[in-house]
């Protein structure tokens, strides 16, 4: 956990630990404490800033007030975040009682949308029966291929016969890709010529799926590529 709520000086400390004690004793229910907690917090609070201002006044300054400064400090320091803990624990706490308190605010993870858009699969290179592609968004039909907004990566499915199915359950799923360049290798058993199906679609952070865009094809060893957008290329074996 975060600890930066915990001022480095000794006058931030203090401040900060008296702003806290007093806040905690109003309702400390509200924060998910014990009116004990708060009597307990106050007690120890109230005496280091009092060891803490004799330390400050050439007056009172000792080498005992400074140590025992130091050790109630430290002991200030475990209790303040054993309670923190439990206030941000709390099923009743909030951002803005956190604000109150002067301590951590969680920062929420963006929520990432299901993707609304399908990836375009471009084969790039074959040999044998190992096919690199590229993914390229369907909005996104020129320059340098990039994921959308909200998109971690790819999930690509897989299919070995002269048509595809048409119910995505039928498909083999190869994994998933956070690239838009990837490579599908086949079993070495794969007959030579066998066609070769590959589908995708855009994962968000939560890896939730969007829609599976048209599928591609490609004769293992060679031959003729159907693409996503319907025109047909010839694939060269390297």
């Amino acid at each position: 956990m975060n600890r930066s709520y915990l001022p480095t000086t000794l006058h931030g400390f203090n401040d900060f630990c008296r702003d806290f004690s007093n806040e905690i004793s109003k309702d400390p229910t509200e924060y998910g404490l014990t009116a004990d907690d708060a009597a307990e917090y106050a007690a120890l609070q109230t005496a280091f800033e009092t060891s803490f201002d004799a330390s400050v006044s050439p007056m009172t300054r000792t080498p005992y007030i400074v140590a025992t400064v130091r050790d109630l400090r430290s002991e200030l320091t475990t209790l303040t975040r054993r309670l923190v803990d439990l206030c941000q624990a709390a099923a009743n706490m909030t951002d803005a009682k956190r604000r109150a308190l002067g301590i951590t605010v969680r920062k929420s993870p963006t929520q990432h949308p299901v993707p609304q858009s399908w990836p375009i699969i471009e084969v790039r290179s074959q040999r044998l029966n190992t096919v690199k592609f590229q993914l390229r968004d369907v909005v996104q039909r020129g320059g340098r291929t990039r994921k959308p907004a909200g998109v971690s990566g790819a999930i690509v499915y897989t299919f070995l016969g002269d048509h595809p199915p048409t119910e995505l359950s039928d498909w083999a799923l190869w994994g998933t890709s956070s690239k838009t360049t990837c490579e599908v290798a086949m079993p070495q058993s794969t007959p030579f010529g066998a066609v070769l199906w590959v589908a995708a679609a855009w994962l968000n952070t939560r890896l939730e799926s969007g829609p599976v865009g048209d599928p591609i094809s490609t004769r293992l060893g060679g031959g003729l590529v159907q693409t996503s957008d319907g025109e047909s290329e010839t694939v060269e074996t390297v």
